[in-house]
């Protein structure tokens, strides 16, 4: 239906709300924006410009919206509630339609329902089950059933979501909170908000990420707190701010009595977020033993996506804690299941994960196809860390290999790649790769790329002190002294050996580091086996056996000869045979070869 020709819009406010109506017109519709713009013949960043409210919307373009969304144009008039213009027809009771009891619509409805149900039951099925999702989309907007339209829209935000398309997740979300919102569905409303909020931290948007939480508590009641805050600890972990994080993850674990029929679902959620914190925190033993617990749970619900994220973290932490054997059975399983998920993502991290295991037993030329192989099924998507894992993977590779320049070139495309997702550790790790990399290339001489080298090295600091977490920093700070003493600056190295050290030693996060010596109000729900919080941030040390090693090592050779050089050197011996008891007879000959 035409409309008269639309007055210009003056307030931003106004603008907005028209922008958010034209997203969730296109959402609604089941196509992205990009595919709007090519069906009303526009420029896609013209119709990002409409959607964020910066530009006003010309009368022949919102019709031209209107006609491929089949809509009326009265529903993008900001001024107009938009639950009127979704008006069912005329010979359809909406009583009838909204509980799926009129005979052709809930009879249609309920079949791709149950084909919805199928697909999701095998995970490879992701084509299928957003295409009967969208089916189900178009059936509910095209009968009015705007219920029926958000939760399915719930679902396609979850899937977008699982898949690593996080963009077009939120547009999801999005159009499933503004629906909730006009029924008044407050829970609803306040998981939309929430996902949305998640969805944003992961993207690197932690500013818009805390503004939806705001908003979200604003939504939610009491009953509801407690899902906010333990978003909010996720976004304070992807910030850095362990302590903020950890007291949001408690604050959410005190549930009010009657919403203790979600008590089972909140201690799984303080799992997944307890793991990557003791990660970010230096507490390795604990975070594999609460990630143990996070892989039966994901097990237990048949989330393939989360089991495989788990493992390959607990086979970081295996491998940390010189555990090869362990984090190479941890990284086979996580492959293992990653051949039956949705998604080339999870597949590419998995094989990633595996590579740099295999990497640190020796096996080179395995690691190395493995990689390979993970950067074909990646893609080119953001949010894929599966694309940066496979470069630093190839790039240690080429190290160990002897191939410098290649080696060089793969850390670049991780440094690319990082900054590109916003993810620091990934970067403070690639830059280390460069950093080595140039050192290797630089010869005896030294000269410009020795040079460059060192100042790879100090970027390679920064990032990791802004973002990454302690072995980051002992890493790069070890790296670094390795360029300055082949450069010749001995007393500097030392400096950077001596504040590694005391990382390896010192540097993991306790509960008394994180919160202060006088706190002691843990919530009873964290004070049950297995989230025991208060024996989790028990140790200082970091307990890396392969970067004590290093850095032990370092220090005997600037200090040369005497007895601090012999107690060094004993130290780093100690380190060795603690790496090498951990392994299996095959694999210890290897990393002997390799290290010694």
């Amino acid at each position: 239906m035409k409309s008269n020709a639309q007055t210009k819009i003056t307030s931003p406010e106004k603008r907005a709300r028209m922008g958010e109506r034209i997203k969730m017109s296109a959402t609604s519709s089941g196509m992205s924006l990009k595919e709007l713009a090519r069906k009303i013949d526009a420029p896609v960043s013209l119709l990002y410009q409409y959607v964020r409210g910066i530009t006003n919307v010309p009368p022949h373009r919102l019709q031209a919206i209107a006609d491929v969304t089949g809509l009326s144009v009265n529903f993008f008039n900001p001024d107009r509630d938009a639950r009127a213009t979704f008006s069912l027809p005329a010979d359809i009771n909406r009583d009838n339609v909204l509980s799926g009891r009129d005979s052709s619509y809930g009879s249609d409805i309920r079949s791709l329902r149950r084909l919805a149900e199928a697909y999701s039951d095998t995970t490879s099925n992701s084509a299928a089950l957003t295409s009967t999702l969208h089916e189900i989309l178009s059936l509910t907007r095209q009968a009015g059933d705007l219920y029926g339209e958000a939760e399915t829209l719930l679902r396609l935000g979850e899937l977008a979501f699982k898949l690593r398309d996080l963009p077009t997740s939120i547009d999801h979300y999005s159009a499933a909170r503004d629906i909730f919102a006009s029924y008044n569905r407050q829970e609803q409303q306040v998981k939309a908000v929430l996902c949305m909020a998640r969805n944003a931290s992961e993207m690197g948007a932690s500013d818009v990420a805390l503004d939806d939480c705001q908003e979200a508590s604003r939504i939610a009641g009491e009953n509801l707190k407690w899902r906010v805050d333990l978003v909010h600890a996720r976004i304070y972990l992807r910030r850095n701010r362990l302590g903020e994080s950890l007291l949001a993850l408690m604050d959410g674990m005190r549930l009010p009595e009657e919403q203790f029929e979600h008590l089972e679902e909140a201690r799984e959620i303080a799992a997944e977020i307890l793991t990557e914190l003791l990660m970010a925190a230096g507490q390795y033993a604990s975070a594999l033993k609460i990630g143990r617990v996070v892989a039966e749970n994901a097990i237990r619900k048949q989330d393939a996506g989360l089991l495989i994220n788990t493992l390959s973290q607990n086979a970081y932490c295996a491998l940390l804690l010189g555990s090869l054997y362990d984090a190479k059975g941890y990284a086979e399983q996580a492959l293992a299941v990653s051949h039956v998920t949705v998604g080339g993502v999870y597949q590419a991290r998995s094989r990633a994960r595996l590579a740099s295991v295999l990497n640190m037993l020796g096996r080179t030329e395995e690691a190395a196809r493995l990689a390979r192989e993970a950067l074909k099924m990646g893609g080119a998507s953001l949010q894929n860390d599966g694309n940066i894992l496979a470069y630093l993977a190839l790039s240690e590779n080429c190290l160990l290999s002897g191939s410098y320049k290649e080696a060089l070139e793969f850390s670049e495309e991780a440094i690319a790649e990082s900054r590109r997702n916003n993810h620091w550790r990934e970067l403070a790790s690639a830059r280390v790769l460069r950093s080595r990399s140039l050192a290797f290339l630089s010869g005896p001489d030294g000269g410009a790329q020795l040079i460059e080298s060192i100042a790879e090295g100090r970027r390679a600091v920064e990032t990791a002190d802004r973002g990454g977490g302690p072995v980051d920093k002992a890493v790069s700070r070890i790296a670094l002294a390795g360029a300055l003493i082949q450069s010749k600056q001995t007393a500097e190295a030392k400096g950077y050996v001596e504040k590694a050290l005391d990382i390896l030693l010192h540097g993991a996060s306790t509960l008394t580091a994180l919160l202060g010596p006088n706190y002691t109000d843990y919530p009873a729900q964290l004070s049950e086996e297995p989230l025991v919080i208060s024996e989790l941030f028990q140790h200082e040390a970091l307990n890396v056996p392969a970067l004590e090693i290093g850095a032990f090592h370092m220090r005997a050779e600037i200090a040369g000869n005497g007895k601090k050089a012999d107690a060094d050197r004993e130290k780093e011996q100690e380190a060795r045979e603690k790496l090498i008891s951990l392994l299996t007879r095959e694999d210890s000959e290897r990393l002997k070869a390799l290290w010694l």
